[in-house]
C-alpha cells in the first residue's frame, strides 16, 4: 500500500466517523442536562478529530501538486497540522473545566489530551526535520493517533446513548457508570 493509499483510507476513515457520530447524536435521547452537554461535548470533539484527519489526510497532496519535493511535503503538511493539533489542544484545555463540571471522566479526558500531545510530539518531530526517512511513516502516525481519538469520543457517544435508551429498571454494561437521581431519571456519566 502506498502512502497516498494510506492518506486516502485514512480520509474515509475520518467521513464514516464524523457521519456516524453525527447520526448517533441526533438520534440519540439523553436523560438529562448533564448528558446532553456531555453528548454534545463528545460529538463535537469526534467531529473536530475526525475533520483534522479528512483534512490532514489530503493536506500532503497540495505541496506535491506545486512540484515540491515530497520530504518537503512531508514537512510542510506536518507543520500545518502542527498548528491546527495545537489550537485543538489550547480548545480542548479551554474547555476542560466545563467538561469535567457536566460529569466527564478524568481518566478519558487523560486519553484524549494524552494522545493529542503525543500526535503534536510527532508532527514537530517532522515539521523540523528530525524524522528523516521517516516523515512519510512518522505523519500517517499522527493521523491514527487523530483517528484514536476519533473513536475514543465516538465511543463514548455511543455508549451514553445506548445507556440513556435502557429502562429505568436496567444496567448498562456498556462503561458507563449509571447514576440514578432521587426522581428516578437516568442520567450517563463518564
Amino acid at each position: 500500500m502506498t502512502e497516498s493509499d494510506i492518506l486516502l483510507t485514512v480520509a474515509e476513515l475520518a467521513v464514516a466517523f464524523g457521519g456516524f457520530a453525527t447520526l448517533a447524536g441526533v438520534l440519540g435521547k439523553p436523560r438529562s442536562i448533564d448528558a446532553a452537554y456531555m453528548n454534545a461535548s463528545r460529538l463535537r470533539g469526534m467531529l473536530e478529530s475526525a475533520l483534522l484527519a479528512l483534512i490532514f489526510a489530503l493536506f500532503p497532496f497540495v505541496p506535491l501538486l506545486f512540484g515540491v519535493d515530497p520530504n518537503a511535503s512531508w514537512r510542510i503538511a506536518a507543520a500545518f497540522f502542527l498548528a491546527a493539533s495545537i489550537a485543538r489542544v489550547v480548545s480542548l484545555f479551554r474547555r476542560f473545566a466545563e467538561i469535567r463540571s457536566a460529569g466527564a471522566s478524568k481518566g478519558w479526558l487523560a486519553i484524549v489530551v494524552a494522545a493529542q500531545l503525543a500526535s503534536i510530539l510527532v508532527l514537530l518531530i517532522v515539521a523540523i526535520g528530525l524524522s528523516g526517512e521517516h516523515a512519510a511513516a512518522a505523519y500517517v502516525l499522527s493521523l491514527f493517533i487523530g483517528l484514536f481519538v476519533s473513536a475514543v469520543f465516538f465511543l463514548r457517544l455511543a455508549s451514553t446513548l445506548l445507556a440513556s435508551q435502557l429502562p429505568d429498571n436496567k444496567e448498562a454494561d456498556c462503561g458507563v457508570k449509571i447514576v440514578r437521581p432521587s426522581n428516578s431519571t437516568i442520567s450517563a456519566s463518564g
